[in-house]
């Protein structure tokens, strides 16, 4: 039986509003969920890169990996973080570990603008701590860099069945 393992990592009060997560630089001015999310839906349909971001990679509009996704968005919003899923979670200062919640417990906990991060039941990339990450937009669902799709979707928040959920990050 697969378990969903989910740190609620916070920021400050929240990443949208709060203070910059890592060692980058909140622009000030207010940050909301929707301003968040309409720079990443303007990213819809970018082609999905693996690496997009690293010097010598497809960087430029349209490409894009997950990391790559919401480092873009939260820049868009003056906040800096590292580009990769792993890195943006660590950089986060506060940690909550809930294990074993259900999904609908999951969505109940979730806000619109969280960034989640999965580690895939499979084993994903050896030796790191996260595999994929994607921003919860309500009712369900996430906007992601999508490697199956081969591109930015959105797409349902997965199932325990599916995928171990790992963190969100406000």
């Amino acid at each position: 039986m697969n378990l969903i393992v989910v740190l609620a990592l916070l920021v400050g009060a929240s990443l949208l509003g709060g203070p910059s997560v890592g060692s980058g630089s909140h622009g000030g001015g207010a940050v909301t969920p929707s301003s968040f999310l309409s720079a990443l839906y303007s990213m819809m349909g970018w082609l999905y890169a693996l690496g997009a971001g690293l010097p010598g990679k497809e960087s430029s509009p349209p490409y894009t990996d997950c990391g790559e996704f919401i480092r873009k968005g939260l820049a868009s919003q003056g906040i800096s973080v590292g580009r990769t899923i792993t890195s943006q979670v660590g950089a986060a200062p506060y940690t909550k570990s809930v294990k074993g919640v259900s999904r609908s417990s999951l969505l109940s906990q979730l806000r619109v603008g969280d960034c989640i991060a999965f580690k895939w039941n499979s084993g994903g990339f050896q030796g790191r701590p996260y595999d994929h990450g994607g921003v919860y937009v309500g009712n369900g669902k996430m906007i992601h860099a999508s490697s199956s799709a081969g591109k930015v979707i959105e797409a349902n928040v997965p199932s325990s069945g599916y995928k171990t959920i790992y963190s969100w990050v406000r």
